[in-house]
């Protein structure tokens, strides 16, 4: 499957779902491997900083937690049913159409990037064109959090995805390979752990990180 084609299942695949999605994701749970990993990012962030959202989804809680603590947020997400509901749930956020790796952003211009559960919905053989991306697009010292998978998956049409009766695309790499490619595009890890969820949609295991721009 063609990377035209894997973008346009993943698009539709979140217009389909975006309003069931914004209702489960955005109901607070305890443990939520989320909300541990963005708040290690807010206690290293300097007041007002700029973070970059890839994958943004509808707005919250994400988005809507770093405003909130007086950050600027630019979201980016290939769905438009997703953005919509960013900007109405996070007005001050400033949210853009688009695919990721299309994404034109400014040398040096974030103090973080944050891509939560959107990495495994990219090709994995442009992880490494998109992590330099990453690298470019950070200050110096600049973090990035990311949720990545944990496992060797090629790529494949998700039937039922989230359960929600419609079909998503996913793939990934296993922790050791993305820990790699991640160092050899220029990140120190400061956390790296593969983490298991009792999500709303079943059990899950996301290998998250956080570190900084070499």
């Amino acid at each position: 499957m063609n990377n035209v084609d894997v973008a346009a299942i993943v698009r539709d695949g979140y217009d389909q779902i975006a309003e069931q999605y914004m209702a489960v994701i955005s109901r607070p749970r305890s443990a939520d491997p989320r909300d541990v990993w963005t708040g290690h990012l807010l206690q290293r962030l300097a007041p007002g900083s700029t973070v970059l959202d890839l994958g943004c989804g509808p707005g919250v809680p994400t988005a809507a937690a770093f405003v909130g603590a007086g950050h600027r947020v630019v979201g980016v997400d290939i769905s438009p049913g997703q953005i919509g509901l960013a900007r109405r749930n996070v007005p001050a956020g400033s949210f853009h159409v688009g695919d990721v790796m299309e994404f034109a952003g400014e040398e040096g211009s974030f103090d973080a990037v944050m891509a939560l559960y959107s990495l495994t919905h990219v090709p994995r053989d442009r992880y490494t064109t998109l992590f330099a991306r990453l690298v470019e697009w950070l200050r110096p010292g600049g973090w990035l959090l990311a949720s990545m998978g944990a496992s060797d998956e090629p790529g494949w049409n998700e039937e039922d995805f989230l359960g929600f009766g419609h079909d998503n695309w996913t793939n990934g790499y296993d922790a050791p390979t993305n820990r790699r490619l991640l160092d050899e595009a220029g990140f120190d890890l400061e956390m790296a752990e593969i983490v298991a969820d009792d999500t709303p949609f079943g059990p899950e295991r996301w290998f998250w990180v956080l570190g900084h721009r070499r």
